[in-house]
């Protein structure tokens, strides 16, 4: 996997968990947030391998996970409740935005091979 396609993973990352472009170059210091956009896009890969490494923190995620595709384990409790049918509304919301996020990853990775 290159640089032009971690990019866009961690805009996925980046919007799942509600940062704003000028959030995440605040959190970097002195990078430019069309700098963040564009390699969230894929048009440049100017991002150094620092402000990757930062960017993971932020997102708490490690470099592997960036690198690899998602792997995903339920907790024993959620096993619990789903099976026996106790979920509350909240969350049902929750594991709806997840998979959300998740098919997000998985049509990505199916656009990049």
């Amino acid at each position: 996997m290159n640089l032009s396609e971690i990019g866009p993973k961690l805009k996925e990352r980046r919007e799942y968990l509600g940062f704003t472009p000028a959030e995440v170059m605040r959190y970097l210091g002195s990078v430019d947030q069309y700098l963040i956009e564009g390699f969230e896009s894929g048009e440049n890969k100017l991002l150094t391998l620092e402000n990757i490494e930062k960017l993971c923190k932020l997102y708490h995620i490690t470099f592997e996970d960036l690198m690899s595709p998602p792997l995903v384990i339920l907790p024993e409790d959620l096993v619990q409740q789903i099976e026996s049918n106790s979920l509350t509304e909240n969350d049902l919301e929750e594991i709806l935005k997840f998979t959300t996020y998740l098919k997000g990853i998985e049509n990505f990775d199916k656009e990049t091979k």
